[in-house]
């Protein structure tokens, strides 16, 4: 997620050193893109304060009202930022993705996504124009109606697969550790496989996801993580799209109380950008909303493992950095990154998780087990927290997945990337 801009609103000050600006304007230039901006175009005007968004090439949005003259090219997929800022006027333009903002596609407001290029810090200028060509979306995302699982691809190289529904195990593995609503592959650069799903030692493990070892409810207790008594079962799926920028996939799940009684309802909203020159954000939000009295949750009790998991595939060379800066900073850091060679790839790679600073008791506790390639923020760890009936958890954290060993440099600015918008939105 990324901060979002409009044209008329006024923005108290912040510490903060983000903010976008869409300027409406009547019809746009189509055709061939030129830096020399016109009074007749629509433009966006972004504050990049030290130059951390375009060194991170992060994702980046913008509340806009597309004039006329863009609605087609927007949903042809044939929209392009240009910066024109100074001695960045020459720069290449990059693919900008219009997502509506109402499901049937009106063109009366939406989101404007496109990843920070490079360039000076400070104010920045960007010319929203149409390309002459629609070329095929980077982004292409698919779903499997009969096993209830989404695929994402870029540039036909696979990035993940989101398996809603469950799982068949593999030869030697019980069927009881059959599970859904998960990322069950999450891949590299090169297309490697970063993550592991059914490991023989902890089959219960399960590649990218979010499930608690406790959950319990009229003093009973039953084991999301461990897949013992809950489960996570599909309800819908509401969106599986590509384009030239990201992907989404946005699903409804239920947990299932021995199966029958649901408990939580669960919706999960992955958005999977494209790959720029440092790496891949993938950014995932969910929000538990408890459908029941006297429900808690908490991660192994005493332990405080489970939450947002990632169980790593093996790999040689394994490196685990983990950093919380400490409660007096002003902004509190938090990140942690795992590398390796891993099996197919082209020399070393590795994902970091970003934790946000809206979630709830932030920064949680880093859990590590390098033994079992597994690293987690541990929320909300070790003692039960109450899941009050119709009063929603928001969780969210973004994946930046790379080529070789991350530094604390780029890592930290790929935090302040990630988290800036939702700093300001949090101070208003």
């Amino acid at each position: 997620m990324s901060h979002k801009g409009h044209a008329e609103r006024r923005h108290k000050p912040t510490r903060l050193d983000l903010l976008f600006v869409v300027m409406a304007a009547l019809p746009a230039c189509l055709g061939a893109i030129s830096p020399q901006a016109r009074a007749d175009e629509t433009k966006v005007t972004a504050k990049d304060g030290d130059g951390a968004f375009g060194r991170a090439a992060a994702p980046t949005s913008a509340e806009i009202q597309l004039p006329p003259g863009l609605q087609g090219p927007a949903g042809e997929g044939r929209l392009r930022l240009a910066d024109v800022s100074g001695d960045s006027a020459d720069s290449p333009s990059v693919p900008a993705q219009y997502e509506p903002a109402s499901p049937s596609g009106s063109p009366a407001g939406g989101v404007l996504w496109w990843l920070m290029p490079p360039g000076r810090k400070g104010l920045r200028v960007f010319r929203l124009v149409a390309d002459k060509d629609a070329a095929p979306p980077a982004m292409t995302a698919s779903w499997d109606d009969r096993k209830k699982q989404a695929g994402v691809l870029e540039d036909k190289q696979p990035v993940l697969r989101y398996a809603q529904g469950a799982t068949e195990p593999p030869a030697g593995i019980s069927r009881e550790f059959a599970r859904g609503d998960y990322v069950s592959e999450l891949f590299g650069p090169y297309g490697e496989a970063l993550t592991e799903d059914y490991p023989k030692d902890h089959p219960h493990h399960r590649a990218l996801n979010w499930s608690w070892a406790t959950v319990r409810w009229k003093g009973q207790t039953r084991d999301l993580f461990a897949v013992r008594g809950i489960w996570s079962r599909p309800v819908k799926m509401n969106r599986c799209a590509g384009g030239s920028v990201l992907a989404v996939i946005d699903a409804e799940n239920e947990w299932k109380w021995d199966d029958k009684d649901a408990v939580v309802h669960e919706r999960v909203v992955i958005q999977v950008f494209r790959q720029a020159e440092g790496g891949r954000c993938i950014d995932v939000v969910l929000r538990l909303t408890p459908l029941v009295e006297e429900l808690e949750f908490a991660g192994r009790l005493g332990a405080g493992y489970s939450g947002f998991n990632l169980r790593m595939a093996p790999g040689r060379g394994q490196q685990m950095l983990f950093h919380t800066d400490p409660p007096q900073a002003s902004r509190r850091r938090s990140w942690a990154d795992y590398s390796a060679d891993f099996t197919g790839g082209k020399g070393r790679s590795g994902v970091a998780i970003l934790q946000n600073a809206t979630n709830p008791l932030y920064p949680s506790e880093w859990v590590k087990y390098p033994d079992l390639n597994f690293f987690q923020p541990g929320f909300p760890g070790p003692k039960l927290a109450a899941m009050p009936k119709g009063k929603t958890i928001s969780l969210r954290y973004r994946l930046w997945i790379h080529r070789g060993t991350a530094d604390e440099k780029t890592l930290s600015d790929q935090w302040a990337a990630y988290n800036a918008s939702w700093l300001q939105a949090a101070d208003k």
